[in-house]
């Protein structure tokens, strides 16, 4: 059955084969029909001429496509339609950065090739013009209607429509859809994702008239108070176009003009839409159009000739249960989110979204940068190390011109009569050359709209950085100061600049924004930026979430995809809540209260009886279940880990009692924190113990060795019978830290413990407090001669620091309490710019703590 393909080289594969030409999306209503909608948007499948395939298909699994020798075998299992196979008990979860998960042999695919055989049941009432249209499908399919041979196509996120009029017969009629996990098309689809594998979008058939019309373009504009709806007739056919009380028949490849007065121009603030009805014959077509102009002033990106910033989210498709497969609701609540979250822009990170998300942008106000289906991020990593010259090299090598074509030219005439889409982007990550050429060129020629590409950037020879086919520098995750030093003070750059990803949102992150956002604000020629990611890539197994390396993989890259301002099934993190306040404006904190009070002197005639340990310099005290020690670790964030290297010698060090000092109620250590490795003091902390009638007084004093550069935390910590609330007052609600506190207020608040810590996926810190005055614990009052750090977590954070999952976090019968001098900032390092060096602690600094009790004695 498969030997004619197989003749093939495996080049012809990167070409479909029968496919309709791209063209723009849209679903007929029958002339007779009144228009129907949801959330805003036409509903589709009320359309007389839509019938949809979606539902429960057979399915039969192979190693590869050679193992089918007959379209008519039997299949075994059945399968729902949109869906990912590694989601119902097909091959297996990976999630996988930059890698390719497969031998690197371009175009060759592996020989285990998981490969599923698709098949359905439909019915036809009356023949004529079908046309079959999947949404997407990961990554290449053959498709057969009665057993015929019917076409192949690829492009996973992609529109696949095929004319198979003349395979269909009246009454019953079987599709067979053979769907291939790799094919030569895939090395150039190696997004940072889960590899999912199937029928990932729906499947619908389009009854059409046998003169139809097959494709159309609309742009607007305005001079002065005339509005303009310049409508193209790229079809063989008249078409008839209407707006309330005007209608013009444009002829085949000629231009109508519908005149709005006064027109009200679509923006995010305000996406006013006016209702353009296109027909022909039997069929009418509705299309939702905003009136807006879209251009590059004199290196100034505009709207309606105007400067706007966007406050950017990347996005990509995914839900914990359905993995790429995500639904139209959805989607429909991701975009309400976002909205709610005051981002006005969304880049669809790293291939176009579902036909629908445009509609929903259009309706609801979102600027699109639509990115074509394209990555190449692997070609770095196939000799070992990173290799930038080769990922160039294989830009340049002439093997995918036209498969890269393909895909520009899809994202381009699929989308191009959205409102939202106000930028194309060429796709991610796959460095620049000469296979871009054709489809910057194909867009240019066809669009007015601005191109934007950051991998230009990763270029060797830098020659062609400055091209005029991408009409907007871009760059990710450079550091605050490159906005000015790199960019505006670069004679040579003329285009406007864009961070495509920045402030990447891997765990307790975000901590940076407003810091980019004063500079982002203070001229003209920057866009905007795109947080890196809207939420977490989890997988729901059983009811627990798990990421990379769960799943048996023999290669993947582990929690790197937990990754978001949200969770999976999107609640809101404090990296949300950050975004939030820094994207509405807010880009300085609270104005810090000081409520800190003298220590007077206490009466220590009738002393607290208390342990002191001279070994280990601590104290012990009936109220504690762990005595008050010092302590210069946190549970590490996965900001943290990305510099484990420059930590592991203190997470390895030992403590020291250098030298005492001691009186029956006062001690004072010479504590040195000594490195296993080369046995140098790290940090040298003085430590002091006060014992009063009813309190004890704690003081630390800190030098940290010059030559070490990275310490999280400077402070002591302690653990208490369990309680339940407490209460504070410093920056707060929720968990704050110097460089993340914009979202927080200034004031005093009451806080359960086991709402403090907040539950990242992979355990990490989480639940500080900044600048903080007091802390009332019930039987225990804490105070300071200066502001501070802390946190009442129900966890210790060396449970924290061992645990993988959220899940496996066991509650101790103990409330654990961490007093820091200074605690370090959050920052984005994961996948971002070092922490800037206001964030870090100082290398001297001393505070002292007054623990107060409530207790008889």
């Amino acid at each position: 059955m498969f030997k004619f393909f197989l003749t093939h080289n495996y080049l012809e594969f990167t070409k479909r084969v029968n496919t309709l030409s791209f063209s723009s999306y849209f679903i007929p209503f029958d002339i007779s029909q009144d228009f129907e909608f949801k959330k805003g948007i036409i509903d589709r499948e009320k359309s007389k001429r839509f019938i949809s395939l979606d539902g429960i298909w057979d399915i039969k699994e192979h190693d590869n496509l050679l193992e089918i020798d007959d379209i008519d075998e039997q299949l075994d299992k059945e399968i729902e339609v949109p869906s990912c196979v590694q989601l119902h008990g097909f091959d297996y979860n990976q999630y996988i950065n930059v890698r390719y998960p497969f031998e690197y042999n371009p175009p060759h695919v592996p020989k285990h090739n998981p490969t599923y055989h698709y098949r359905k049941s439909f019915h036809i009432d009356e023949l004529g013009c079908y046309e079959l249209c999947f949404d997407g499908v990961d990554s290449a399919f053959y498709v057969f209607i009665n057993h015929q041979f019917v076409g192949y196509s690829q492009i996973t996120h992609s529109l696949s429509k095929f004319d198979i009029s003349n395979y269909i017969i009246l009454g019953d009629n079987i599709i067979d859809v053979v769907v291939i996990k790799w094919c030569a098309s895939s090395y150039l689809e190696d997004q940072d994702k889960f590899r999912f594998t199937g029928i990932i979008r729906s499947v619908y058939l389009l009854h059409r008239d046998i003169k139809h019309i097959t494709d159309f373009k609309i742009e607007t504009n305005y001079i002065d108070d005339i509005g303009e709806i310049i409508f193209t007739n790229l079809s063989d056919i008249d078409i008839s176009i209407s707006h309330d009380k005007t209608t013009l028949v444009v002829p085949p490849k000629q231009k109508g003009v519908i005149v709005i007065h006064n027109p009200i121009l679509w923006s995010s603030e305000n996406p006013h839409l006016y209702d353009v009805v296109i027909s022909s014959q039997n069929e009418k077509i509705l299309q939702r159009v905003g009136i807006r102009k879209v251009e590059i002033v004199d290196g100034v990106f505009k709207i309606n000739d105007k400067h706007i910033k966007l406050k950017g989210v990347n996005r990509h498709e995914f839900h914990p249960d359905r993995g790429s497969a995500i639904t139209f609701l959805d989607t429909y609540n991701d975009l309400l989110v976002i909205k709610s979250l005051s981002v006005n822009a969304i880049r669809t990170s790293h291939y176009p979204d579902m036909p629908e998300f445009y509609e929903l942008c259009d309706v609801l106000g979102i600027y699109v940068v639509d990115e074509a289906d394209l990555e190449t991020h692997g070609v770095t990593m196939i000799e070992g190390g990173y290799d930038r010259k080769l990922w160039q090299e294989f830009a340049n090598n002439g093997l995918y011109d036209e498969a890269v074509l393909d895909r520009e030219m899809s994202l381009y005439e699929r989308d191009k009569n959205h409102t939202c889409v106000i930028i194309w982007s060429l796709g991610n990550e796959s460095s620049y050359g000469k296979m871009f050429y054709l489809g910057a060129d194909y867009i240019h020629t066809h669009d007015s709209r601005p191109i934007h590409y950051e991998g230009a950037w990763e270029m060797v020879e830098r020659d062609e950085y400055y091209t005029k086919r991408i009409d907007i520098a871009s760059r990710m995750y450079p550091e605050v100061s490159w906005l000015v030093d790199g960019y505006l003070n670069d004679p040579k750059e003329t285009r406007p600049l864009m961070l495509c990803e920045y402030s990447h949102s891997m765990g307790n992150s975000n901590g940076d924004l407003s810091d980019y956002w004063k500079v982002i604000n203070s001229n003209d020629r920057f866009i905007g930026a795109f947080v890196w990611e809207l939420f977490d890539h989890a997988i729901n197994v059983n009811g627990k979430l798990l990421y990379g390396g769960d799943f048996n993989e023999l290669y993947h890259d582990g929690n790197f995809c937990v990754d978001g301002l949200l969770t999976s099934y999107r609640e809101l993190k404090t990296n949300a809540l950050e975004l939030k306040a820094v994207y509405e404006g807010k880009l300085e904190r609270d104005e810090p209260i000081n409520k800190c009070l003298p220590l007077e002197e206490l009466d220590d005639s009738n002393a607290l009886k208390v342990n002191f340990n001279d070994e280990e310099g601590s104290l012990s005290l009936d109220i504690f279940t762990n005595p008050i020690k010092i302590n210069f670790l946190r549970a590490l964030t996965d900001n943290d880990q990305a510099d484990y290297w420059k930590l592991k010698d203190l997470i390895n060090a030992s403590v020291k009692v250098d030298t005492l000092e001691k009186k029956d109620n006062y001690r004072k250590y010479h504590i040195s924190v000594i490195s296993d490795n080369y046995q140098n003091n790290l940090i040298d902390i003085y430590l002091s113990f006060t014992v009063y009638n009813q309190a004890i007084d704690v003081g630390v004093d800190y030098i940290i060795n010059d030559e070490f550069e990275y310490t999280p935390r400077v402070g002591i910590s302690f653990a208490i019978n369990i309680i339940d609330i407490f209460k504070f007052f410093g920056y707060g609600i929720d968990e704050s830290y110097i460089d993340k506190c914009i979202h927080n207020t200034m004031g005093e608040f009451s806080l359960k413990v086991k709402d403090n810590y907040k539950h990242y996926l992979k355990p990490q810190e989480s639940g500080s407090h900044y600048y903080s005055s007091y802390v009332d614990l019930g039987e225990i009052y804490i105070r300071a001669s200066k502001p501070f750090s802390f946190n009442v977590l129900p966890y210790s954070q060396e449970m924290l620091g061992k645990t993988k999952h959220d899940f496996e976090l066991v509650e101790s019968p103990y409330t654990y309490i961490y007093l820091d001098v200074n605690m370090r900032g959050i920052g984005t390092h994961s996948c971002g710019p070092e922490l800037l060096e206001k964030y870090r602690i100082p290398k001297k600094d001393s505070n002292i703590f007054r623990l107060e009790f409530k207790l008889n004695h």
